[in-house]
């Protein structure tokens, strides 16, 4: 979907896709992407990839400093109860609505 519409204006469009995976950033977003970020299950940030840039942009970094997936520990969702931390509390922010909030706060 990326490239056709980089294709569609000649190249104006920004094409930025950000997911809670991998995949769901990058095949979208297509070749011609500006960026993509998704969210790493193992550290609790968005990441993204070299073919993009060489390191994050400085927005990203500072985002991620803050450790934002950290806040849900202890959040209660429908019968479960996130008490765990790290990897644990990560899988379960991503398996919950509180990954909708991480992305929109990111983006």
């Amino acid at each position: 979907m990326g490239d056709e519409l980089k294709i569609s204006d000649g190249g104006k469009s920004r094409v930025i896709d950000i997911s809670m995976k991998d995949r769901s950033a990058i095949l979208p977003s297509g070749h011609m992407a500006d960026a993509a970020f998704w969210f790493d299950h193992k550290t609790g940030s968005f990441i993204s990839s070299t073919y993009y840039f060489s390191e994050l942009p400085t927005w990203a970094s500072d985002f991620d400093a803050g450790h934002p997936a950290d806040r849900y520990a202890g959040s209660k969702w429908l019968s479960g109860h996130f008490d765990h931390a790290g990897e644990k509390l990560y899988n379960a922010v991503y398996d919950s609505p509180f990954g909708n909030e991480l992305l929109e706060a990111f983006r």
